[in-house]
């Protein structure tokens, strides 16, 4: 009884040697993905890092200023070419245009 019980016991444990053997090297190449997505992570949040830093720089107020007077060639505003505006004369009692057309709506 023995013998044909140590036949079955050696065929069950070389099945569970090589299907460690299996998982072990699975387990390998699964910790080498991760480690090739973990350096692809690592080099995209640097090139990110660079790529605010040089937003920032392009955007900065300083070098936008630099720019818009080497570039649009814009003039300063003059004191002469600005005219009073008396806002009393604006202040009437009759309604707008618009509401006058909006009452006339309203109605029909």
């Amino acid at each position: 009884m023995r013998k044909w019980l140590s036949l079955p016991g050696i065929i069950f444990v070389s099945i569970l040697t090589l299907a460690l053997f299996q998982v072990k090297y699975k387990v390998v190449d699964l910790e080498d993905s991760i480690k090739a997505l973990n350096r692809e992570i690592f080099k995209a949040e640097e090139s990110l890092h660079i790529l605010k830093a040089e937003w920032a720089y392009r955007t900065s107020p300083l070098r936008l200023t630099q720019l818009a007077k080497k570039h649009l060639k814009l003039v300063n505003f003059k004191s002469q070419q600005f005219e009073t505006c008396d806002f009393t004369e604006f202040t009437t009692k009759e309604p707008f245009p618009l509401q006058i057309a909006y009452k006339e709506r309203t109605k029909n």
